[in-house]
């Protein structure tokens, strides 16, 4: 055998035995944020429970948030809904039921004051639309369920504002995964994505941890026990607990169980139309495209209600007037919600800009 043919032997043996380059932090959380975007139908029912240590701060701050909360999500490309109970029911829905346009339907709570459906229609440019919650961000961060709204797939994945990710090997419940090491430049906060490259690079588990400026240390996680739905199948959570910890001590935890999950399968196109949203016949409609008119849903359609002559004036009543007429109670929680809408929103801005990392709202 010559030197030649022996030397090429030992270089083919040696790359044999050399081990697979591992990928980079960055390829694998890209592989992450590629396998929920390939997800493009959802439906599914998410049940938070929450539960929450009282503290004097706490206390004095806010609210306690309900400690049970049901939302049921179809998603079907850019079209969105949320459906939320129990407590205030709410119909929600996005780019509804035409791209650009929005419908929300709120009310429908028994034995109040408001016992009927109001329904808003418009145009997404023109405001009133909700901020509505992805259902496939779930796992992906460890927030608290009443500020997932306003985070996506790639929110913390996929930021610029950040260190090279460094990826290492390990082991989580017997599965080889990737554990990506980044630290956000700001705020400065640490994270830490355990991801299950069997899986289709499955999100099971995120650590995050920032000092904040009381030199305190707030810490979180989120990890989610993973199931595989449909045919050829496509990974998520069935269920997920995030936490949420200063200096050690536990604030809040959040239990989501997933139920009546379809992934990828066709969606009737009427869960995204009012006449597939069970709204009753006489619910009041206000489309914000058409300023000055009022509406009323027949069970088939939307029309315009009659503003018949005021006895006081012999002229047409205002919407405002007609609809006083059909429903006085109803309106003044109508002038009275507009009012707060505003200023919750106003308060709502200014709570998030001060807001500590994944702290309830």
């Amino acid at each position: 055998m010559s030197i030649n043919v022996i030397t090429l032997l030992a270089v083919t043996v040696g790359l044999a035995q050399r081990p697979a380059q591992l990928p980079s932090g960055d390829e694998v959380l890209q592989l992450a944020i590629k396998q929920r975007r390939d997800i493009t139908k959802v439906m599914a029912t998410f049940r938070s429970v929450l539960e929450e240590r009282e503290t004097k701060e706490s206390s004095k701050k806010r609210k306690k948030a309900p400690p049970e909360l049901r939302i049921k999500f179809w998603l079907d490309g850019t079209k969105l809904r949320n459906d939320r109970l129990p407590g205030s029911p709410a119909i929600e829905c996005l780019n509804c039921p035409r791209e650009g346009e929005f419908i929300r339907s709120l009310g429908g709570k028994p034995d109040t004051l408001q016992p009927t459906v109001t329904v808003y229609l418009g145009k997404i440019s023109q405001g009133g639309a909700a901020p509505l919650t992805d259902p496939r961000i779930l796992g992906l961060q460890p927030v608290y369920r009443g500020i997932m709204y306003s985070y996506r797939i790639d929110t913390i994945m996929g930021r610029a504002d950040r260190t090279k990710p460094a990826l290492e090997k390990g082991k989580w419940q017997g599965h080889d995964c990737y554990v990506v090491r980044l630290e956000l430049t700001g705020p400065k906060t640490k994270f830490a994505f355990t991801i299950i490259p069997a899986m289709d690079h499955s999100v099971v588990r995120v650590e995050a941890e920032n000092r904040r400026p009381d030199n305190t240390v707030w810490s979180a996680t989120c990890e989610s026990a993973m199931q595989r739905y449909g045919k050829p199948g496509w990974w998520f959570p069935k269920s997920c607990i995030t936490e949420s910890k200063v200096d050690g001590k536990l604030e809040w935890r959040d239990t989501v169980e997933v139920s009546d999950v379809t992934l990828n399968e066709p969606l009737p196109a009427k869960v995204f139309s009012l006449s597939g949203m069970d709204i009753p016949v006489g619910a009041i409609v206000m489309d914000t495209s058409s300023p000055g008119k009022l509406f009323e849903w027949d069970g088939k359609s939307v029309v315009e209600l009659p503003q018949p002559p005021s006895k006081k004036t012999g002229t047409s009543e205002t919407p405002s007037q007609a609809q006083q007429r059909r429903n006085p109670p109803r309106t003044m929680l109508f002038a009275a919600s507009g009012s707060l809408g505003v200023l919750a929103m106003v308060a709502l801005g200014l709570f998030y800009r001060k807001r500590k990392p994944g702290a309830p709202a």
